[in-house]
């Protein structure tokens, strides 16, 4: 991580995050149990993708949209800034990946829900609730790197049709580089 806070090269700071919540609310001990109660173990102890890290895997598929060796890397990366995965490993195949799926099963993943979902919030009272809408927007190679970059957008402006993305995003670049 750079000293400005922004990850560079070995991962993104938004992957960090999200697994990082995901972890500290779903704790090995708890995958590991859920794991060794379906009856599923590693095949091996060398393997690249023991059951643990599966069951990781199956999560973060919940948290990105992407394809399995998308998520795959932003798991291991993720991981490997951990120190918890081995940086000489390769990222694995989205045909090992299933492999490793389909000897895992449902079972670890339902067994898991089962001991760790709760409410993590008490039931919102209508008169108190506000409404907020998510806009992403792409921002071309600012940067000069060739990348562009994704930005997600939280504003109160709920009026799709009102304020479309792309005016939202316009005032949003301009108020930052206001700032700037």
């Amino acid at each position: 991580m750079a000293d400005n806070g922004v990850v560079t090269a070995g991962g993104r700071l938004t992957d960090w995050v999200s697994l990082g919540v995901l972890a500290a609310f779903v704790p090995r001990d708890a995958v590991d149990d859920a794991v060794a109660a379906a009856g599923r173990r590693a095949r091996r102890s060398d393997g690249k993708l023991p059951p643990r890290v599966m069951v990781y895997f199956v999560m973060a598929l919940a948290l990105f949209d992407d394809d399995y060796e998308e998520v795959a890397a932003r798991l291991t990366e993720t991981l490997a800034a951990w120190g918890c995965w081995d940086d000489s490993s390769s990222v694995p195949t989205s045909g090992g990946i299933t492999q490793a799926r389909q000897r895992l099963g449902y079972e670890p993943v339902k067994k898991l829900f089962a001991e760790v979902a709760a409410p993590v919030a008490e039931e919102l009272d209508e008169g108190q609730a506000r409404y907020v809408r998510v806009a992403g927007y792409e921002v071309p190679d600012r940067d000069g790197d060739g990348k562009g970059e994704v930005i997600a957008l939280v504003t109160t402006i709920t009026a799709m049709t009102a304020a479309a993305a792309p005016l939202l995003a316009e005032a949003h670049h301009q108020r930052w580089e206001l700032a700037a």
